[in-house]
């Protein structure tokens, strides 16, 4: 009996220890996935861009996603992720652009240059 509780106790040390470790690595594969989705940012900003809107870069896009569009879940398969990104919408971003905006304090609306929306 005292083998399996000592038994017991060091697989839980392990399990822990586990999950520390894949938390380190989800953390490094997160980086990693969105690197690896970049292109399709890109060619989305470059459709914004000849939509009119040049003002919006790929990074601002990935942070979009990230904290708006898959805050709750990511899509498991990659040809979900990049239908998720051929088919988000100037729209979507700005709703995402209008959330931080009255997350962040801003005290007026003098303080906001509408002219690089535009």
């Amino acid at each position: 009996m005292r083998q399996t509780k000592s038994f017991k106790k060091q697989k839980k040390r392990t399990n822990s220890s586990y999950s520390k470790w894949s938390e380190e690595r989800m953390a490094e594969e997160n980086t990693d996935f969105y690197e690896e989705l970049r292109p399709w940012f890109e060619l989305k900003v470059s459709e914004f861009s000849k939509e009119g809107y040049s003002n919006i870069e790929t990074d601002d896009l990935i942070l979009c996603f990230k904290s708006f569009v898959w805050k709750h879940s990511i899509p498991s398969y990659y040809y979900q992720q990049v239908a998720d990104i051929l088919n988000a919408s100037v729209n979507q971003y700005f709703d995402y652009k209008s959330l931080e905006a009255q997350v962040y304090n801003v005290s007026s609306l003098e303080e906001i240059n509408f002219e690089e929306f535009f």
